[in-house]
């Protein structure tokens, strides 16, 4: 995998780890990247495409901003290529020359054809969106490597680890075109009703060409402690499983913190494998705070 385009300028990114998993990624210089339909929350990428409105409603308010537009009395902004828009500012210049009969005659069939676009648009725009759940695989990772929900959560209740992983632009690695998560309190839409109403009369273009990772990078505000960010890409298409590995580089593994609850043995395997190419991997203990709800990490030595 090739990675262009840099997305950010963070340094470190953080993965929560059940021990066994810890180790692999050590042994193995890979992480494993996972397909969407794996995720634990129904509503991430398993949410289907469409508007914030039914498309009945539609007819009469876009009716409504087409008269506007025709015969209203301020000049009309809009995109200045946009045929649409073009369509109607001439209209509006001969507008003396038509009357209301005339206008609804034309106005209102290319209306319901705007409707049947738009439907169309929905089947195809989430036959896309399958396709492209089904063959791209994410590998998701967070600005924090603290949070105790997390390590209860990912990293088998406090008995696993958290990787630092460095970002290295000049490797141009994977991480290095992370995209942030955003967190809403609804399910993501193509557009509200005023904003395709513009968009079909070419006031405005909405842009669609990132339509669909916008969307992958969209999670309910409910998961806004993870503080995520995404890594996506086309899935290895020699590969039948809902997993991909992709090797790293020894210098992105900056740091392992263990957890609070890990036991001797992992420990110990673990703090094992910072050897040879991983010799400059910093190594943490994690420790209840006796008096706040919070983890701290005492750095510790290899064989310690």
């Amino acid at each position: 995998m090739t990675y262009t385009k840099i997305t950010h300028d963070k340094k470190f990114f953080y993965k929560y780890y059940g021990p066994d998993a810890a180790k692999i990624v050590l042994q193995n210089r890979a992480t494993k990247w996972s397909a969407p339909s794996l995720f634990n929350d129904p509503f991430d990428f398993q949410a289907n495409f469409d508007f914030s409105f039914k498309m009945e409603d539609l007819r009469e308010p876009l009716y409504a901003e087409i008269e506007r537009l025709v015969f209203g009395e301020n000049e009309p902004y809009g995109v200045a290529t946009n045929e649409k828009f073009k369509l109607l500012m001439l209209t509006r210049s001969n507008r003396k020359n038509i009357t209301r009969q005339e206008f609804n005659k034309l106005a209102y069939p290319a209306i319901d054809n705007d409707i049947r676009n738009t439907q169309n648009l929905i089947v195809s725009v989430n036959s896309g969106w399958q396709e492209f759940v089904n063959n791209y695989r994410v590998f998701c990772v967070s600005e924090v490597h603290d949070n105790i929900l997390m390590w209860s959560h990912y990293s088998q209740r406090h008995e696993g680890a958290v990787i630092k992983f460095k970002c290295l632009p000049e490797y141009d690695t994977f991480l290095c075109a992370a995209i942030p998560v955003k967190y809403k309190a609804d399910v993501p839409v193509i557009a509200n009703m005023q904003e395709w109403i513009k968009h079909l009369t070419g006031q405005i273009e909405l842009p669609f060409n990132d339509l669909f990772v916008r969307f992958s990078a969209t999670k309910s505000c409910h998961w806004a402690y993870e503080k995520e960010w995404r890594c996506i890409d086309k899935k290895n298409h020699e590969s039948t499983e809902l997993f991909d590995s992709t090797r790293i580089l020894p210098q992105e593994i900056a740091a392992i913190y263990l957890g609070c609850k890990m036991s001797k043995k992992d420990h110990g395997e673990i703090l094992a494998l910072l050897s040879g190419e991983l010799s400059h991997v910093e190594a943490f203990k994690a420790e209840k705070d006796p008096y706040k709800f919070c983890l701290n990490f005492i750095k510790i030595k290899a064989g310690s």
